[in-house]
């Protein structure tokens, strides 16, 4: 899983949760004051550039604090950590 995959590469995994929509591909997304902290979770993971949370179908602002990775389909690329 994901989770697994992430805490084996050394990131701190605070808690897991489905999102209301599917998603076409896997994103990093923040809630405001976090755009830094996003872009540099999307950069070593190897995803596009962060979405704000309020713009990300499906994804609360409630369901985070900080930063998350909503998955779609295409899961986490390989080797990412």
């Amino acid at each position: 899983t994901a989770q697994t995959q992430l805490r084996a590469a050394g990131w701190h995994v605070v808690s897991v949760a489905d999102a209301s929509h599917e998603t076409q591909s896997t994103i990093v997304v923040y809630v405001p004051g976090k755009l830094a902290q996003a872009r540099v979770v999307a950069q070593r993971l190897g995803l596009p550039p962060p979405v704000p949370i309020a713009q990300a179908k499906g994804v609360l602002s409630t369901q985070t604090d900080g930063v998350a990775i909503v998955l779609g389909p295409n899961l986490l690329p390989n080797g990412a950590g």
